[in-house]
């Protein structure tokens, strides 16, 4: 009769994990590929950057009706501005963009190791997490 239970548990764990493995989406295109691997770059860039608005604000000294000349910074190198605080907030968006390059180096050599041909499509997610979390409209919560 132990026997009996024992080989029944068996069996419905082993259905079980069956149907969980049948459950699960694979991707089907490397366009499904791509999007996950957007939607993992924005979330890995959100939750890496927690606390970022407020070291931009009380660190750096860029108020938040300077943040779009920031997020110029972040994503350009070059221009200038003819006031001193929106040169300064285009400078600091500068040197965050650099900071946003080293979390997709990072990114991506945990993800690829040594393979860089994925950069491309891991940018924009790194790019619009940074911005978002700047801008304080972040998808993700950072609560547990």
């Amino acid at each position: 009769m132990k026997k009996t239970r024992i080989l029944q548990r068996y069996c419905t764990n082993l259905l079980f994990v069956v149907l969980l493995l049948l459950c699960v989406p694979t991707p089907t295109s490397a366009q499904t590929t791509d999007k996950e691997l957007d939607e993992l770059a924005y979330a890995f860039a959100v939750t890496s950057s927690k606390g970022l608005r407020e070291y931009i604000i009380n660190q750096l000294g860029v108020p938040p009706t300077h943040f779009n000349t920031l997020v110029r910074g972040l994503r350009e190198k070059g221009a200038k501005f003819p006031d001193a605080a929106s040169q300064h907030a285009y400078q600091q968006g500068n040197l965050l963009g650099e900071s946003m390059r080293q979390t997709l180096n990072s990114l991506n050599y945990r993800l690829f190791e040594d393979d860089k041909s994925h950069i491309d499509k891991l940018t924009p997610g790194v790019q619009r997490g940074y911005i978002d979390v700047i801008k304080g409209q972040q998808k993700l919560s950072f609560e547990a």
